[in-house]
């Protein structure tokens, strides 16, 4: 009877030795349907036995997580994303070093509030990371600025260039437009200074109408003090009349005329 019998799974033989039936399951004959709900337990787990495959997606909770036995070597590249997150659930504590890089963060995610003061230093600046917009006002002191670095072209143009005034009763010297003015006047003239700076010298060409008229200063609309060093102011047709005016006070002017001599 056991000899002609067929058992899936199971061989049967005879044992001459102690004339007993011998019942051996094969090896991998035993199928998902044959055990019961609940039959494998962590006994019957092998070390390793269950990896990514075996776990369901979404059944393995924080509560069955060991302390500190999820680190970055354990997680796939971008397996975690921001739907695994609870706002504000990682703080620093949660980071490791060196574990957020350019690529990790979005457009604009790091402001001000991000950064402790005193924490960004000159290291962590790109070149060419600091523009004008990034320079508060009078950022730039003399310190800043490297020996021999200002050419005649960063001067302003009080230091630089050259105004022409039109004519008129009083015509105003802005210490703060130019360096040379020129004027060829059409009647008696008084040259009125404005925005004066104390130890700065600037140069008024007069050319000479034809008239036999005359000049006068003031500073602000209001006489000051005007001393001649040399030199008288000449009228003549196309006559050149170089005058230097510096400022020796807030009010107080020395001036120089001269005329080409040949």
């Amino acid at each position: 009877m056991v000899g002609s019998n067929t058992e899936t799974g199971i061989a049967v033989s005879y044992d001459d030795s102690d004339n007993t039936l011998d019942f051996v399951i094969g090896a991998g004959v035993i199928v998902n349907s044959m055990l019961a709900d609940d039959a494998v337990g962590a006994d019957e787990l092998a070390a390793n036995a269950v990896v990514t495959a075996s776990i369901t997606d979404g059944n393995v909770t924080t509560a069955k997580l060991a302390a500190d036995s999820v680190t970055s070597a354990k997680i796939p590249d971008n397996a975690i994303d921001s739907e695994h997150y609870t706002d504000g659930s990682i703080d620093t504590a949660h980071i490791a070093d060196s574990q957020i890089t350019v690529a990790k963060m979005a457009a604009n995610s790091v402001d001000s509030d991000q950064y402790v003061d005193g924490s960004i230093d000159n290291a962590h600046l790109a070149d060419d990371a600091v523009g004008a917009d990034e320079l508060a006002s009078n950022a730039v002191v003399n310190a800043s600025i490297v020996d021999n670095a200002v050419s005649y072209e960063k001067i302003d143009d009080e230091f630089s260039t050259v105004d022409a005034l039109s004519a008129a009763a009083q015509v105003d010297v802005n210490f703060d437009a130019a360096q040379v003015f020129t004027l060829t006047p059409d009647q008696n003239t008084t040259l009125n200074v404005t925005n004066p700076k104390i130890g700065i010298t600037k140069t008024v060409i007069m050319t000479g109408s034809g008239g036999s008229r005359t000049l006068a200063f003031k500073v602000g609309g209001s006489s000051g003090t005007f001393n001649k060093i040399a030199g008288a102011y000449d009228d003549t047709s196309n006559k050149k009349n170089l005058i230097s005016i510096t400022c020796v006070a807030a009010t107080e002017f020395w001036y120089a005329i001269n005329q080409i001599a040949s």
